[in-house]
């Protein structure tokens, strides 16, 4: 586990060692433990090292045996082990027992193809002297970052925005305002895009080539929703799924250091706990947090013990209060590096973790993969709600309209606003509209009038789609679900927030429920085999039977979020005022303060719960104020 950086200047010039390591030195927390670099005509390149496997015979830059190929990598090869056994078959003379030493032989026999040899999660940098280029390879589900700047005479690419910045100040102030407005509808910037014009990532799945006339991009690997399903039995069926996650998280256990696991008492980190615990003798490290009384409907820490000690872990908790949050808050927005949507938890569990481990496993992904998400249910609620009479919703909407000034009321009109916009919406646009944060008239209220007009062009779901080839898009709604959660909101929210907040305590954290393998299969079933007689992730729960008790395993989905809402009107009240309700605001060439501080007002005083609205405005408007 790494960070990597580097400079490929189109001019042939050597590019400046300075400005390389001032790269890799804003990365530092993610390799704390070592550093290298390589320098080879137009190419310049670091790292930074979190030592995992091969400790001492680990460190990178690393080379074929002729040191015409020369890596820099980040992530973990998990099936290393195997592939290195083939290729010292094949002739190959390895010096290390590192997984990266493998990725240099395995180019040398495949050339660009050798990435569909492996199993884990990577960014890689391949220089290849000979053809005199810079090969750029992201893992098939983004569990791992990798962004990139092409400039007019170089090509720059990190772990991390602020290597890229670091190289070229300049592009800090270039913020892209149509992907700010996908931000706040979604609350991450969707596929490629970041908030800064000039700065872009890998796709997912995607290499890329860099020479001296410039760069290609190609898609190596692309999940499947096959329209024709599996007709495996529902036996066969959990018994294939049990043994491919088995095999997942048997693989994710593969360290020279420490390691546990993330437990929030949900079942999909309960199931990843459940596992190790078959797979090893020893007591499996856990690491939860929970809160106070005050926040007690967002508690799940009683969920999470009760598994710790079914499965006789090693159990670490910690409570956390509002005053935890509130001194570490700078810290957390400065690893942010671009205005995001959540991951204060994953900050949190993971400053408890790194206490005792250096790598955490994770329950990230299940969701996406076996409908374990409320929306697939409700999405039967939506059509029942669009066969209604016209003259019924109307009666509901005057209903909604007279009560909006009580307790909840708020909160039911917007819920049936959100309703009404979902019955009515195209298939193409009814994901986004349900996840969406700001709606349409939200944003009205709170944006300036040249960046709500130019927001209403240019609409989130477009620029997804339009990304796609309509023969990549699934035919069923259901598959189309999980087909964009696993193109967007997992690797643009979900995995990138895991990996920027656990990095920040220079954490390895591994996510088993994404091993491609599994990814694949899952994809391939029907979606009555995932969500079945109402019960989501059945093969995930028919699989635990017998290593967890049915209370955990059949338990109502709990989302973990940190409860934010309830300490923006107590403890983290004064943050809120400074940032949104103090008049003058930094973002102002987008946001409307008025706006901006009658939505934080009318959260503060109760009337409505704008919680994730404020937390994003205050991200982007500490974001301005740091940068701007």
């Amino acid at each position: 586990m790494c960070g990597i950086a580097g400079i490929f200047s189109y001019n042939g010039r050597q590019p400046e060692r300075d400005r390389v390591e001032l790269m890799t030195e804003t990365i530092v927390h993610r390799g704390p433990d070592d550093s290298g670099f390589f320098f080879d005509g137009p190419l310049g390149m670091g790292m930074r090292r979190l030592s995992i496997i091969d400790l001492d015979g680990g460190r990178q830059p690393m080379f074929n045996e002729d040191k015409s190929i020369a890596v820099v990598f980040n992530g973990e090869i998990y099936n290393y082990r195997e592939l290195k056994r083939n290729l010292e078959a094949g002739g190959h003379i390895f010096r290390t027992n590192s997984d990266t030493e493998v990725i240099v032989h395995l180019y040398e026999d495949y050339g660009e193809n050798f990435v569909c040899e492996l199993n884990g999660m990577f960014a890689i940098a391949l220089w290849d002297s000979h053809a005199n280029g810079l090969l750029l390879v992201r893992d098939r589900l983004g569990i791992k970052p990798l962004y990139y700047a092409d400039l007019e005479n170089e090509f720059l690419f990190g772990s991390e925005i602020k290597c890229i910045t670091a190289a070229a100040p300049r592009l800090r102030s270039g913020v892209d305002s149509r992907a700010l407005d996908w931000y706040l509808t979604t609350q991450y910037f969707p596929l490629d895009r970041t908030h800064l014009k000039g700065v872009k990532k890998l796709l997912p799945g995607h290499l890329m080539r860099v020479g001296s006339a410039g760069f290609k991009t190609r898609r190596y690997w692309q999940v499947k929703f096959p329209s024709q399903k599996s007709r495996m039995s529902d036996k066969d069926v959990v018994e294939r799924f049990r043994r491919l996650f088995t095999d997942a998280v048997r693989r994710r256990m593969i360290a020279d250091v420490p390691l546990g696991a993330f437990l929030s008492g949900g079942i999909d980190s309960s199931a990843v706990v459940a596992v190790m615990t078959s797979l090893t003798d020893a007591p499996v490290r856990t690491f939860s947090i929970g809160f106070g009384a005050e926040a007690r409907g967002y508690n799940e820490l009683g969920y999470a013990e009760e598994t710790a000690r079914h499965c006789a872990a090693d159990a670490h908790t910690w409570v956390i209060k509002p005053g935890d949050v509130k001194s570490r808050l700078e810290h957390v927005l400065e690893h942010f590096d671009e205005p995001f949507g959540g991951g204060l938890h994953t900050y949190l569990v993971s400053e408890l973790a790194i206490k005792e481990v250096k790598v955490a496993l994770s329950g990230i992904g299940a969701d996406e993969l076996l409908f374990g998400y409320e929306r697939q249910k409700k999405a039967k609620f939506v059509e029942l709600y669009s066969g209604l009479p016209s003259s019924a919703k109307t009666v509901l909407r005057k209903g909604s309209a007279a009560i909006a000034g009580l307790p909840g009321g708020r909160q039911f009109a917007d819920k049936l606003d959100k309703l009404d916009r979902l019955a009515s919406a195209s298939e193409r646009s009814v994901y986004f509209d349900w996840i969406s944060v700001f709606n349409e008239g939200m944003k009205k209220d709170i944006y300036t009038y040249g960046f709500f007009n130019e927001s209403r062009d240019n609409p989130v779901h477009d620029y997804v789609f339009d990304s796609f080839s309509e023969s990549e898009i699934p035919e069923e709604f259901d598959d189309l679900i999980s087909f964009l959660e696993l193109k967007t909101t997992l690797p643009d929210d979900f995995l990138n927030y895991t990996d920027r907040m656990s990095m920040a305590w220079s954490l390895e954290a591994r996510t088993p429920f994404l091993d491609h393998e599994l990814v694949e299969f899952a994809a391939s079933l029907p979606a009555a085999m995932k969500l079945k007689n109402g019960e989501a992730k059945y093969p995930l729960k028919q699989a635990m039977r017998g290593l967890l008790p049915d209370e955990i395993i059949y338990r109502k989905k709990q989302p973990f979020f940190l409860p934010l809402g309830i300490w923006f009107r107590g403890e983290l009240r004064p943050f809120v005022e400074e940032c949104l309700a103090g008049g003058e605001m930094k973002s102002g060439e987008f946001i409307r303060a008025d706006g901006a501080a009658k939505m934080a007002r009318a959260h503060l005083s109760g009337r409505a719960d704008y919680t994730w609205q404020i937390w994003s405005l205050i991200l982007f408007e500490h974001w301005c104020r740091k940068n701007l």
